[in-house]
């Protein structure tokens, strides 16, 4: 099994992360998956931050429309994100 694709994912709203809470995060575009599956990775950049992925479930073959990410803020103070923030990669594999 190996990587065959990556695509880099980005956030469609801004948004105001609350220390403790978790939210659903909506991406700015559709996506595809033409191979066996697909997972979402977060920035590890965010973990440093307090800001954790929820939901690790692979998107299955031919899965089609715009993913959410779920994250967890369990920093100490609120986590802004940005509209067209980059959130992570999603990545195909065979």
């Amino acid at each position: 099994m190996g990587i065959i694709y990556q695509k880099k994912l980005y956030s469609k709203d801004r948004v105001t992360i609350k220390a403790g809470s978790v939210v659903e995060i909506h991406v700015s575009d559709d996506y595809y998956v033409g191979s066996e599956y697909a997972q979402f990775f977060l920035r590890k950049s965010f973990d440093v931050k307090g800001l954790l992925q929820v939901v690790h479930t692979p998107f299955p073959k031919n899965w089609c429309g715009i993913p959410t990410v779920v994250v967890h803020n369990v920093g100490v103070s609120d986590f802004e994100l940005l509209a067209g923030e980059e959130l992570g990669e999603m990545w195909e594999f065979h």
